[in-house]
């Protein structure tokens, strides 16, 4: 898929926004209400931050490597980005349907999976520092070859997705789950 790559920025900006509009409405919410399964083997709201803390802190400081090494290389971005076809894979996994849920399960990794202890709003606080560190990345990467720079995935580090499609997958995981929460909250 081709996007123009300040729009692709853009739209990955807007819905960063949106996850912390719904973030502020988590964080509004009693801790009973955030740890309240919906029901047996479902996570709650604070789990699904839990999760969502576990991807942001091995995504977001190697997104910030590769962003400090494309400008230290002086990689000018692009007009157009052209996503690959693992990361159109993975987006693919995390995208969700015009009602907001998931169009495909999946069982999270066992070294992401929230045990069920009560959880804190500081969770919740700790999601919300990294969305807003999202935002300033995708700034910062608004001076860089979104197609040009790799990082590697959770699931190997022999596995690398562009820096764009780390980022469209990152904001689809986030959204995904983040909606799962809202709706763990109205059982």
């Amino acid at each position: 898929m081709i996007f123009k790559t300040s729009d692709l920025l853009g739209d990955l900006t807007v819905a960063t926004e949106a996850n912390i509009a719904r973030l502020e409405l988590l964080l509004a919410m009693p801790e009973t209400q955030l740890n309240k399964q919906p029901a047996p083997n479902k996570w709650s709201a604070a789990q699904c931050a839990v999760h969502l803390n576990v991807y942001a802190d091995f995504y977001l400081p190697n997104i910030q490597k590769a962003i400090q090494k494309g400008e230290s290389e002086a990689q000018k971005a692009t007009e157009d980005y052209k996503s690959g076809w693992l990361g159109e894979y993975f987006v693919g996994l995390m995208a969700v349907e015009a009602n907001e849920k998931p169009k495909k399960t999946m069982p999270a990794p066992k070294n992401a999976q929230p045990t069920t202890q009560i959880y804190t709003k500081m969770v919740l606080e700790t999601l919300l520092a990294h969305q807003k560190q999202t935002l300033q990345l995708l700034f910062a990467a608004k001076n860089v070859n979104l197609a040009r720079l790799r990082i590697k995935t959770s699931i190997s580090s022999l596995i690398t997705m562009q820096l764009g499609d780390t980022f469209r997958f990152n904001v689809a995981h986030n959204t995904r789950h983040l909606l799962q929460a809202l709706r763990a909250t109205e059982s």
